[in-house]
C-alpha cells in the first residue's frame, strides 16, 4: 500500500508550504507542525492550516482545514475543522 503525500501549509503568513508523506491528513498537519518546530517556528496554539493531497484528481478544487494545538511542544495534536474548497491558483494556496 502507497503512503499518500500530502501538501501541508498554513493559512497565515508564512505560508511554509511542505510536502508530507503520512497514512492520514491529521498526522500530515502534525509532522507540519513539528517541522515547523524544529526550524526554529513555534506554531501557535490554534495554528489554522490546509491540507491537499498531492496527485489530486482534481488538485486546487477540494483541500482539508485543520487546526493546530499544542500538546506539550514539541508535541502537537491537529483537529479537523472541515473542508475548504478552493479555486484553482497556481501553488493552490488560495483559501
Amino acid at each position: 500500500m502507497t503512503v499518500p503525500t500530502w501538501i501541508v501549509w498554513s493559512v497565515a503568513p508564512p505560508e511554509c508550504a511542505e510536502q508530507v508523506s503520512c497514512a492520514s491528513v491529521l498526522d500530515a498537519a502534525r509532522a507540519w507542525a513539528e517541522r515547523q518546530f524544529q526550524r526554529g517556528v513555534l506554531p501557535r496554539d490554534g495554528t489554522e492550516v490546509m491540507a491537499r493531497q498531492q496527485g489530486d484528481a482534481l488538485p486546487g478544487e477540494t483541500a482539508y482545514r485543520l487546526r493546530i494545538s499544542i500538546a506539550a511542544a514539541p508535541a502537537f495534536r491537529a483537529r479537523m475543522v472541515g473542508l475548504a474548497f478552493e479555486m484553482a491558483s497556481p501553488g493552490g494556496r488560495r483559501a
